[in-house]
């Protein structure tokens, strides 16, 4: 195995993996899953969101301001946050990518 392989293989791994709440930084990966997903809902599983309550609040708040999003519960004991959207207005596909995005940049985002 090459250096270019062991590199690709070495950063799949790594997109899963969780990161501690006070040592994350950009470059670090937010361990998520989906729970659930239907048109219009979709839940994901964040174990960060059990330890990180400012995590949590400012993936909230950058959830509640986006566009097309009705709804935003976060259940910080069962680390779970449910987002309601507008599936008429917004593909699924492109949903789900919004919103992972928003997931690994929360911890960038400075609370107002």
């Amino acid at each position: 195995m090459n250096k270019s392989t062991a590199l690709k293989l070495n950063r799949r791994s790594t997109q899963t993996t969780p990161t501690p709440a006070n040592n994350a930084s950009p470059s670090q990966k937010i361990s998520y899953s989906i729970v659930h997903a239907t048109p219009g809902r979709i839940r994901f599983r964040i174990p960060r969101l059990t330890r990180d309550s400012e995590y949590a609040d400012k993936l909230k708040l950058m959830l509640e301001s986006t566009p097309n999003i009705t709804n935003v519960r976060v259940n910080p004991r069962s680390a779970s946050i449910v987002i309601n959207y507008q599936a008429d207005t917004v593909s699924d596909e492109q949903m789900r990518s919004h919103l992972i995005q928003l997931i690994q940049t929360a911890p960038c985002m400075p609370l107002s």
